[in-house]
């Protein structure tokens, strides 16, 4: 059974893990219509060994790589992968994740039964993840409704796990950006689409440590200000109000000690082995 929907994944030398990510997308229950890889202008031996070890794949599922012109950021790299995207739907996912096998099965069933237009759900970390460490997942998983107000509070749902009207997929990453640019376009899609909802599974695991303890996110007061930031951008557009900039800055103040304490607890618990072992989002 093939579903109507197009895997879009960002890739930067790493074309190791982005085989571990394809490989996890093949083996779905329900399989996804194509998967295009988008390369941010790696390197020419990495970009080569890329589009070999595809090759190597023999997939029956249409794999499509294309490379940007030059190195513009992950935003900009989902944006072109949503450009191309055949499917009705677009479901993000970056080049150290994997997917549940039955991750397609389960938002299909969100689809079909509210026509939702954003779906997202629960995703963990484990830095040598294998579709061994996923927990068993219930037939039916529970899952909530989500307001265009809770995208204002914080970020509801992971980069890795969206999955979106394709029309929706075209515009919300039209801004490019390095840093806070997925909070930014889960914004603008989430001002346009009229059902969103939320998966309580694990769906993803990303091959990585968790956010606020390595990478980008390991600086945790720059990505609040990176947020902040794109905030005031959205709204010196008018793509949304006063009131939402409000709501968001009022929520900030909150969660911001809030989630330094975070920070420091993950940089705690997971400066140590543990690192090997899989953590799932609450």
């Amino acid at each position: 059974m093939t579903s109507d929907i197009s895997a879009v994944i960002p890739v930067y030398n790493n074309p190791e893990q982005t085989v571990w990510a394809v490989r996890s997308i093949l083996d779905q229950s329900v399989q996804v219509k194509e998967i295009i890889l988008v390369d941010d202008r790696s390197s020419a031996q990495s970009f080569q060994t890329l589009n070999d070890s595809i090759e190597n794949l023999g997939a029956t599922v249409p794999i499509h790589i294309e490379r940007l012109e030059q190195n513009s950021g992950p935003g900009q790299a989902r944006h072109c992968g949503a450009q191309l995207a055949k499917g009705g739907y677009v479901a993000f996912l970056d080049a150290d994740d994997l997917w549940h096998s039955r991750k397609v099965e389960c938002v299909l069933s969100v689809i079909s039964e509210l026509n939702a237009d954003l779906i997202g759900h629960a995703r963990g970390w484990c830095l040598d993840a294998s579709p061994l460490d996923f927990q068993p997942l219930p037939d039916s998983p529970k899952r909530i409704e989500l307001r265009r107000i809770d995208f204002f509070k914080r970020n509801p749902i992971p980069t890795s796990s969206i999955v979106v009207r394709t029309e929706l997929a075209r515009m919300m990453f039209r801004f490019g950006g390095r840093r806070s640019e997925d909070y930014m376009a889960l914004v603008l899609a989430a001002m346009k689409a009229q059902k969103m909802a939320f998966l309580k599974a694990p769906l993803c695991l990303a091959r990585k440590p968790p956010f606020g303890v390595a990478g980008e996110g390991a600086n945790q007061l720059s990505i609040y200000y990176a947020s902040l930031k794109a905030m005031g951008f959205l709204w010196a557009r008018r793509h949304i109000s006063f009131g939402q900039l409000f709501v968001f800055i009022s929520f900030l103040s909150i969660r911001g000690p809030i989630g330094m304490l975070r920070y420091l607890h993950y940089k705690y618990r997971f400066k140590s082995q543990s690192l090997m072992k899989a953590h799932f989002d609450a």
